[in-house]
């Protein structure tokens, strides 16, 4: 991604200067030594606790960079890379993905709620990868069961149920039950003639959840 030379403002916590904390706190010095970052103010969160609670930090080191906070250690390149994307009013699908790898259930449904489009790069995310390296939505989708922000997400869960990946197939046939929407019939009934056992048995329980006497 090319460096977009707009400076951003920054705020960092931090709670001692163990060494996550001194790697965060070097790596954003410096890209305030080279104008990357253009205002940066430092907490310490032992000697201020009132900032830890007001902001509901859970961990540090933890950066507010415009609208992302993003929570412990990002590296040099990482941090130049968000920068970009503020600068750019990018980046949403990586943030998502950065609050669901740091366990902030809620701020990722929050995300999702008040900007749905985001949803659609997680899915897409999620069928390019492999099964191994594949993140876990499971939370945030049974999060937003029977929504109409998962059902609009259909179009996207029946590209899934066709993933070469049996996993992916059978995550799919979940993610389509939980939407609720008898449109998913189809592809969950299409799924319960897969090859794979698991992704047969999936289908048959997500077609339970839409209908109990199915």
């Amino acid at each position: 991604m090319p460096t977009v030379e707009t400076p951003v403002d920054a705020l960092l916590l931090i709670d001692s200067l163990g060494s996550q904390c001194a790697e965060m706190l070097e790596s954003v010095v410096a890209l305030v030594s080279n104008g990357r970052i253009g205002k940066l103010e430092i907490i310490n969160v032992k000697q201020r606790p009132e900032w830890r609670e007001q902001l509901a930090v859970r961990q540090v080191p933890w950066l507010s960079l415009g609208a992302f906070e993003l929570h412990g250690v990002i590296s040099r390149p990482q941090l130049e890379e968000w920068i970009n994307h503020v600068a750019q009013g990018s980046g949403w699908t990586e943030y998502l993905l950065h609050l669901m790898h740091s366990q902030r259930l809620d701020a990722a449904v929050a995300l999702v709620r008040d900007q749905p489009s985001v949803l659609v790069g997680v899915l897409e995310h999620l069928a390019e990868t492999t099964p191994d390296s594949g993140i876990n939505i499971h939370a945030l989708l049974e999060e937003l069961a029977d929504s109409a922000t998962l059902r609009a997400m259909l179009p996207q869960l029946e590209r899934l149920a066709s993933h070469p990946a049996a996993t992916i197939r059978a995550d799919a046939a979940h993610f389509l039950g939980l939407t609720g929407d008898h449109r998913a019939w189809a592809p969950l009934r299409t799924l319960t003639q897969d090859p794979a056992p698991a992704v047969r048995h999936r289908a048959h329980q997500a077609l339970s959840m839409l209908d109990p006497h199915n």
